[in-house]
């Protein structure tokens, strides 16, 4: 007979140990998540990329077939189709390099997803738009204190310590035994009995167990104080990082983007019919082209931007992000 309720405090301590290991579930799934999406952001940035670079890159042979012709024929000089040739190698490592990072992305997703690597893929789902009042970050680092679980798996495991303490200093109180038996004796007789003892612990007082479960208590409180504050240093990066890429994102207007494809074939013409130089064509051209993938690098951290803004406040990443 548990005469100090150590049964109970057994099962309090379960209890708590599998509510913390759920909550720690969760932080789990919500950051595995966020990196599943973010490597789709990365993947879809890297496919974006490789056809600039490949566009770039057949665009240069172009220019260099051009050139090349105009200085057989004496129309140009012979440095042009040098440099012409040199823009050509140039952009080729630029190609080769886009393609080993589309294909590592691909293989992070494809591993993140558990799907294989060999299939076809494409992303075709934008991040949406988020609805959240940035401008207000201490309510946010409240809400992300309330929604993220690992401020709630902290405050158990500081609560499952403390109970662990208490049982450790319960077991120190003798139990009661009670027994019966029935035998038959060495004289043939038929013999009953009952007794009842209560072991005493002379030597043993569980001190030991319980410095440690004290430690191990402040460890727990230390480690969620811990989490907090990067909650809330995550929380205050992220809305910094949000607001800065939105503004960003705004210093491309919509119309020059569109006339960059129009502008650059219009250069590659130009130089056919001998309107400009390969100097000044490759110039213009690498100044459009570093525009656009600058503008698809900035798009593709503001997508990164709102993944990490909904995660470190503690929202569902599902209902938020993905429609």
């Amino acid at each position: 007979f548990y005469i100090s309720g150590q049964r109970g405090k057994r099962m309090e301590v379960a209890d708590s140990e599998y509510a913390a290991q759920i909550k720690k579930v969760a932080t789990m799934e919500r950051d595995t998540t966020a990196q599943a999406l973010s490597a789709a952001v990365f993947y879809k940035n890297t496919l974006e990329e490789y056809k600039i670079t490949e566009f770039l890159f057949q665009n240069s042979q172009d220019m260099a077939k051009v050139v090349q012709g105009r200085a057989e024929k004496g129309l140009a000089a012979g440095i042009d189709a040098d440099i012409a040739n040199a823009e050509v190698s140039k952009t080729s490592r630029l190609l080769n390099s886009a393609i080993r990072k589309r294909d590592g992305a691909k293989g992070n997703l494809t591993v993140m997803m558990g799907v294989n690597y060999d299939l076809p893929l494409s992303i075709i789902d934008n991040i949406p738009d988020i609805q959240l009042n940035t401008k207000n970050t201490q309510e946010l680092i409240s809400t992300a204190l309330k929604q993220r679980t690992e401020v709630d798996a902290g405050v158990i495991d500081v609560r499952t310590a403390q109970k662990r303490i208490e049982l450790l200093k319960r077991e120190s109180i003798p139990n009661l035994t009670v027994s019966a038996y029935l035998q038959r004796d060495g004289f043939n007789e038929n013999v009953m009995g009952a007794r009842a003892s209560i072991p005493l612990r002379v030597w043993r007082d569980n001190s030991g167990e319980i410095v440690e479960s004290e430690a191990r208590k402040e460890q727990a409180m230390t480690t969620l104080e811990v989490n907090q504050h990067t909650i809330k240093y995550e929380v205050i990066r992220a809305v910094t990082n949000f607001n800065s890429l939105r503004e960003e994102t705004k210093n491309y207007p919509e119309e020059l983007m569109k006339k960059v494809d129009e502008d650059l074939l219009s250069i590659k013409k130009a130089l056919g019919t001998g309107q400009m130089n390969i100097r000044d064509a490759l110039v213009a051209q690498n100044s459009l082209v570093s525009l656009k993938l600058s503008y698809i690098q900035s798009l593709s951290d503001y997508d990164l931007a709102k993944i990490e803004l909904i995660r470190s406040v503690g929202f569902p990443l599902m209902q938020y992000i993905v429609k």
